[in-house]
């Protein structure tokens, strides 16, 4: 048998080159494709367990009265159909940091203790999480939100919608998801701020 020219050597080798690159990229696509699929199988959904107030309903939410005092337990569901583990590294919550407006902020609990967002000048806090959720399972977080004294009313509703956002990991890849679920709060009627920050 005649034996193969440099010139042929060289096409060969890119040949299988091209094709090792092709089946890598495929490969690579298919697991990215995995992943956003599966992360899609996550579902967040939470119920409030309150003490120093009363809830409502108000547009079809439930709503916390806001009064001085009132601290309402999360607790988060969070579903995993996906037939992969998910790690939930975090929660997001807007607007719950040490330097938010509203009549509420967040509060550590003893699995999530929580901290004031960096990229948010305090505003948003994230909830520092460390939770397996295996497939076809369901795992549940506590979080604790209450009574903020120096924050801003209107006598109304204020809500934040789909809120809050887990942050978690499956097949080495980073996702997030919303709850569907809306924190509404019926605010008081009598000013409290007592830093002035309200005024006007």
């Amino acid at each position: 048998m005649k034996p193969l020219g440099r010139r042929t050597w060289i096409v060969v080798t890119i040949a299988a080159v091209v094709v090792v690159l092709l089946g890598g990229a495929g490969g690579l696509t298919g697991w990215l494709l995995t992943a956003k699929h599966s992360a899609e199988q996550v579902v967040v959904r939470w119920r409030p367990h309150c003490t120093g107030t009363t809830l409502s309903r108000y547009r079809g939410h439930l709503a916390v009265r806001s009064v001085p005092g009132w601290r309402c337990r999360l607790t988060m569901k969070v579903r995993n159909r996906s037939g992969y583990d998910i790690h939930v590294t975090g929660v997001k919550g807007p607007f719950m940091g040490t330097g938010g407006g509203a009549e509420v902020q967040g509060f550590s609990t003893q699995n999530a203790p929580i901290r004031d967002d960096p990229d948010s000048m305090g505003i948003d806090a994230i909830w520092d999480v460390d939770l397996t959720v295996p497939g076809h399972a369901s795992r549940t977080i506590d979080l604790l939100v209450g009574w903020r004294n120096t924050g801003c009313n209107d006598a109304g509703h204020e809500w934040f919608d789909h809120w809050p956002t887990i942050v978690f990991t499956i097949l080495h890849r980073d996702h997030q998801v919303s709850a569907s679920e809306r924190l509404t709060l019926a605010t008081v009627t009598d000013h409290h701020d007592t830093t002035g920050a309200c005024a006007g």
